[in-house]
């Protein structure tokens, strides 16, 4: 099977998805700028591939194939492929980079103390990034790709977003 990297416009769609879209597009078909009487997008207690509860509530977000596609394409360098893929989104206000932080902190000690072997990813799909972090989490009976992405607000009215994409790679390709 050819594996092919993301290359300029791929990354771009990524990042569109990232950072262009906002948060009630990726809950589902909703309008860009929602009314203020809809409701919100649904929270996620927690990650079920990982097994693991969320303090800070996130978003549930809705993946058109473009999460599935970059995640499988990440894999594929591992000679993997995704199977099932959970993706959440945590809106940011105030000192991001600390609320990135401890997020991250988080996310990453709460698999560890699950049992996980956490190790950063060097991908050729996803370039080294401050604001682009994937991982691996694997342990005896589930091997898992992370990958953490934020996008900054684009103007004072917008917040930033943190995403995060969860795939079970456990099956080889």
């Amino acid at each position: 099977m050819r594996t092919k990297t993301l290359g300029f416009w791929g990354l771009f769609a990524l990042w569109s998805l990232a950072v262009v879209m906002p948060t009630p597009v990726w809950a589902g078909d909703a309008p860009a700028k929602a009314p203020p009487t809809a409701a919100a997008p649904p929270l996620a207690s927690g990650s079920e591939l990982a097994g693991l509860g969320f303090g800070n509530q996130p978003y549930l977000l809705h993946d058109n194939g473009a999460f599935f596609d970059t995640m499988n394409q990440i894999a594929a360098e591992s000679h993997r492929s995704c199977g099932t893929l959970e993706s959440f989104g945590w809106e940011l206000d105030g000192d991001v980079q600390s609320q990135v932080d401890k997020l991250t902190g988080t996310l990453l000690g709460s698999l560890r103390q699950a049992k996980f072997l956490v190790r950063d990813v060097k991908s050729k799909v996803v370039p080294t990034s401050d604001t682009v972090l994937p991982y691996t989490a694997e342990r005896s009976d589930r091997q898992l790709l992370v990958l953490m992405t934020l996008s900054l607000p684009r103007s004072r009215t917008e917040k930033a977003e943190l995403v995060l994409l969860i795939c079970d790679t456990s099956g080889a390709k």
